[in-house]
């Protein structure tokens, strides 16, 4: 214990005649060190906190689009018995260029003349609109009786506009 304090009060000593320069200088460089690490720290913990709130996002469009296939596969069964039923609707028109993309709910390119979108009929169900038929390949942010029908344009779904139709279910 004795040799601690001497060793100590000579520190001291060294540290009031001009050492402790060095003392001070090790000191902040430690100090600086530790500033160092902890900015890396930071920025480590907000790339985490971004991925976490990225993933966390693509979770929540998953859990909907899993409650939109669960919804349309409970109207799948509906749609079995209502093979043949004739119901009106309201069509309306969109195109990719209102999109920014051609690829529709079910995975396929949609094409003009065949797909259509809706969210009150299953995926897949055809259906015959004014003589011609289409496919159920999307869906959207219409209400439930509309059936939205792929165009080539913004300009020429404008054009077609909004109207009611009798919508036969063909299968």
């Amino acid at each position: 214990m004795r040799d601690k304090k001497n060793l100590l009060i000579l520190v001291l000593i060294f540290s009031l005649i001009g050492g402790g320069s060095f003392f001070h200088q090790q000191y902040i460089k430690q100090v600086d060190s530790y500033g160092a690490q902890i900015s890396l720290l930071k920025d480590s913990t907000k790339i985490k906190d971004k991925q976490i709130n990225d993933l966390t996002y693509e979770r929540n469009i998953l859990l909907e689009r899993v409650s939109e296939l669960e919804k349309q596969q409970e109207q799948s069964n509906k749609v079995i018995e209502d093979k043949g039923s004739k119901a009106t609707y309201k069509i309306t028109h969109y195109s990719s260029e209102e999109t920014g993309s051609s690829m529709t709910a079910s995975g396929k390119v949609a094409q003009i003349g065949r797909t259509v979108a809706c969210n009150s009929l299953p995926l897949g169900t055809r259906v015959r609109i004014g003589g011609n038929e289409y496919i159920v390949e999307d869906t959207g942010g219409m209400g439930d009786s509309v059936i939205d029908i792929y165009v080539g344009s913004t300009s020429e779904a404008m054009m077609l506009g909004t109207y009611y139709a009798e919508v036969e279910i063909i299968e």
